[in-house]
């Protein structure tokens, strides 16, 4: 099996260069931004407008989409979506631990949403794994998996624990390649500010 490094975001189109240049009501959005010391800005799934470490502004529009939609645009281009197995099989390696390193948090680790653990550096989790992959590593971004018709989440609970205020515990367990949320209801279309996905490519015998 072939497999995206990093999970993509969904329903967000990029806005080209010369499109975000000549909409006078984007640029006027850019200089209220950089007046007030931001470096992004955003109407909630309409547009958001972010600088990024060469100083230039881009931009991406929000296209409200379905499930559905996105599987079969990822069939279009030859794709496919991990089954629930797969990812956790990705995420933890077969591991009989609740997360791939043990049974526990390790508070030496540099964990985002979680800064009142004062440490320094990149995030911990957002390093590879074991199979060169980033995954499992923000309880906010849930990775959308398929299994014979049915959509399901793994890797996030959309930061339900963490803003629930459980503790560092409960707020990572969603990241664990065995949690699955029972009361989880899915319906047809896709939340772009929570929902994820990756790419995978099945090798067989039979492909040439």
């Amino acid at each position: 099996m072939l497999v995206q490094k990093e999970y993509s975001e969904t329903c967000w189109i990029p806005i080209s260069d010369e499109e975000l240049r000549q909409n006078e009501e984007w640029q006027q959005m850019i200089e209220k931004a950089e007046s007030a010391g931001l470096s992004e800005t955003m109407i909630h799934n309409t547009i958001c407008l972010y600088q990024t470490d060469d100083n230039n502004w881009y931009g991406k529009l929000y296209e409200e989409t379905t499930f559905k939609k996105l599987l079969q645009n990822i069939k279009n281009h030859g794709y496919s979506l991990p089954t629930r197995r797969e990812w956790e099989y990705l995420a933890g390696k077969g591991c009989r631990t609740i997360f791939p390193w043990g049974n526990n948090i390790d508070f030496s680790m540099n964990l985002k949403h979680m800064e009142w653990m004062d440490n320094d550096g990149e995030y911990t989790l957002e390093k590879e794994n074991f199979f060169g992959l980033i995954i499992g590593d923000d309880p906010y971004c849930r990775e959308i998996v398929y299994d014979e018709g049915e959509f399901s989440y793994k890797g996030g609970d959309g930061g339900r624990n963490i803003c629930g205020g459980l503790g560092v515990m409960w707020g990572y367990l969603p990241v664990s390649p065995y949690f699955q949320d029972s009361e989880m209801v899915i319906g047809d279309n896709i939340n772009g500010g929570y929902d994820f996905f990756r790419r995978v490519v099945r090798i067989n015998d039979n492909m040439k």
